[in-house]
């Protein structure tokens, strides 16, 4: 039988440093970052539902979403192609 359960120490979730402080302008919030990226929140939540997406924490009793602005910078940087915000290497769909 396949074991569907999600491996833990290959998620893209970082654990909340001592010195998080979400108001620093480090950290920028899920719909922020989206547009950051030039990509919608509907796509930044696919990228992190498949472990494809930059890292990001949860943060407080909601679970908001945050992402490092140096983290997002390097990722679009390596990740993210000219056109449309489709990761580098992908074939369009047409």
């Amino acid at each position: 039988m396949k074991d569907y359960s999600r491996d833990e120490s290959k998620l893209k979730i970082k654990p909340v440093p001592k010195s998080f402080n979400p108001d620093s302008g480090d950290w920028l919030k899920e719909k922020e970052a989206s547009e950051f990226l030039g990509i919608t929140q509907h796509t930044l939540r696919s990228y992190r539902t498949i472990n494809q997406g930059p890292p990001y924490i949860r943060y407080g009793k909601s679970g908001r979403i945050y992402y490092k602005l140096a983290s997002l910078t390097d990722w679009k940087k390596h990740t993210i192609s000219d056109k449309g915000g489709r990761p580098k290497g992908s074939k369009n769909k047409k």
